[in-house]
This record gives structure tokens, sequence and C-alpha cells, in this order.
């Protein structure tokens, strides 16, 4: 078993759920955050200098009055 391997993760699972004490001795597997696309846009800051439409009032779903 190795810390390279793609299926140490779930090795490592199996061992520690058939022993618990297995998890002493046994290096947990490290955990990689996932990628941001590069599709998504960055955050607006708020003080941007694009003025924002108006918005329209709220209004009561139930009865209508703003």
């Amino acid at each position: 078993m190795s810390l390279n391997d793609p299926d140490y993760s779930l090795l490592y699972y199996r061992a520690i759920k058939m022993d618990p004490d297995a998890a002493k001795v046994i290096h947990p597997p490290t955990l990689h955050s996932a990628p941001v696309p590069s599709s998504v846009a960055p955050p607006i800051s708020p003080n941007s200098s694009q003025p924002h439409p108006p918005r329209r009032p709220l209004v009561c779903f139930g009865c209508g009055v703003t």
C-alpha cells in the first residue's frame, strides 16, 4: 500500500472500519482541494464603480402589499 496509490483513500477507510486502531499506525490520506475552474469569474468587490440598477420594492407574495 502506497500513499501515492489512487485507491489509498479507499483502502485506508476499509482498514479503519475493520479495526479502528489501524488509524493509530496507518497514515491518513492527504486531502487535496479541488482546483478552481478557470471559467468562474472573480468576485466583484463591493466598492466597484459600476452603478447598480434600481431595485423594485419588496412585495408580499400573500397579499401583494409593499
